[in-house]
């Protein structure tokens, strides 16, 4: 699912992947997006392992907790990878000029 912010700098896409096996898909923007140059944060939300089971505890408080990457230069087109029982969320917005 993808969708704008309401003024149009930011688009948000979230890719979930509910099977055991790591999944991949590339991602285009269309339109003013297209020939831009972007950057974009990534967030994931994983079991560990692909573990559907997988659970915080008070012996493992972090063992399930959304990873973030720096915002980096995001290339239209190449292939992502999308871990298995997983929740990915990217914004991706304009480069800096």
């Amino acid at each position: 699912m993808a969708a704008a912010s309401s003024d149009g700098t930011v688009v948000t896409v979230r890719v979930v992947n509910p099977t055991p096996a790591q999944a991949s898909a590339a991602v285009s923007l269309r339109g003013e997006w297209k020939s831009a140059a972007l950057v974009a944060t990534i967030s994931v939300l994983a079991a560990p392992g692909g573990d559907p089971t997988a659970a915080n505890s008070m012996a493992s408080p972090d063992a399930v907790r959304v990873r973030a990457t720096q915002a980096a230069p995001f290339e239209q087109g190449k292939p992502l990878a999308f871990p298995p029982m997983s929740v990915t969320v990217l914004e991706i917005s304009r480069a800096a000029a």
